[in-house]
């Protein structure tokens, strides 16, 4: 049940907006699941604060997945143990997205 309202959730938003990722590949929540990842759906400050930067596989847009390696740079808060709520903005083929377009992230 839970995969079919995040499935519908992001198909919703994927309708609404287009313009971030046009010329990125996308994964899907439940393609990167099945790989094994933990995808943790909302805002990034919520559940981000407990995840290190160093788990982060990817960041949920609601038009797909963009994993962490289609990343050119990643904008963050200037603090000693970065953690994935730090996150301010992020680079994607010069595109600057900032941190609060996203819906979720994944993690390994």
């Amino acid at each position: 049940m839970k995969k079919i309202l995040a499935t519908a959730f992001i198909a919703g938003f994927a309708l609404m907006s287009m313009n971030h990722a046009s010329a990125i590949e996308l994964s899907t929540v439940d393609a990167v699941a099945r790989q094994g990842m933990q995808v943790r759906m909302g805002e990034l400050t919520g559940a981000g604060s407990k995840f290190s930067l160093g788990k982060l596989a990817g960041l949920v847009l609601p038009e797909g997945v963009v994993m962490k390696e289609d990343c050119s740079g990643l904008v963050m808060k200037n603090v000693a143990d970065p953690k994935i709520s730090d996150i301010i903005r992020i680079k994607i083929d010069g595109q600057e997205i900032p941190a609060s377009e996203f819906v979720g992230f994944v993690v390994y």
